[in-house]
């Protein structure tokens, strides 16, 4: 995913002239951590983390002060055309000790503002994209696709699957495949193994099949 794809563009950048009153009304506008610090150009110039500003205030100042003394700057910045990496990501927040940086277009304007906040939401919506895209190519096979969890219990069970046996989704999802199928071998094995069994013939249900039972497996764990 690339910075400005999931970047978020709701925040209010200050100038490093404004007060102190103006960065905390910013603050709570934006509800980031980390305010954007811009020159008259739009140009990047520096960060004000929240921390700094409560450290402002500790140290008595007025909310008429001026900001500069605690923006940091120069500031940790991405491109609109970073790819992001999650490593790359925390070295950069560790390296700049905020957690939100500012992302910058090609001429050091800003464009945007980036956390895990903002990343950890485009990945939801990512999963969730993903698990209604896989649905939809389950459902429209013309063959019965069932799954079951570490537990044996039925999580997938496609319309195919649903013409051939004569039962819902509803009816079967978060039972035993035992309970189901009590015909049916070698689920176990699998589950305890993480092998395959290809080509075997059952008949279940009076339907005759022949089922391949394939663990889905990620890194050598079911």
């Amino acid at each position: 995913m690339l910075a400005r794809e999931i970047m978020n563009t709701r925040y209010q950048a200050i100038y490093p002239h404004d007060s102190i009153k103006k960065a905390i009304e910013a603050f709570r506008s934006s509800k980031l951590d980390t305010l954007p610090v811009i020159d008259e150009d739009g140009i990047v110039i520096g960060v004000l983390p929240r921390h700094n500003l409560y450290d402002a205030l500790l140290k008595g100042n007025s909310l008429q002060d001026t900001c500069r003394p605690y923006v940091v700057s120069p500031p940790s910045t991405l491109r609109t055309d970073f790819l992001y990496d999650q490593t790359i990501f925390e070295e950069r927040v560790n390296r700049s000790r905020v957690s939100t940086l500012p992302v910058v277009d090609e001429d050091g304007r800003l464009a945007g503002m980036l956390g895990k906040l903002e990343y950890l939401r485009a990945s939801l919506n990512q999963t969730v994209k993903l698990n209604a895209l896989l649905q939809s190519i389950l459902q429209g096979m013309d063959i019965g696709i069932i799954t079951i969890d570490t537990s044996a219990r039925i999580i997938i069970f496609n319309d195919a699957a649903e013409s051939m046996f004569g039962v819902t989704p509803e009816q079967v999802r978060g039972m035993h495949i035992s309970e189901l199928f009590p015909e049916l071998q070698d689920y176990d094995f699998i589950l305890r193994t993480g092998k395959r069994r290809l080509g075997k013939k059952y008949v279940l249900k009076s339907v005759p099949v022949i089922v391949n039972m394939i663990p889905i497996c990620e890194n050598g764990v079911i």
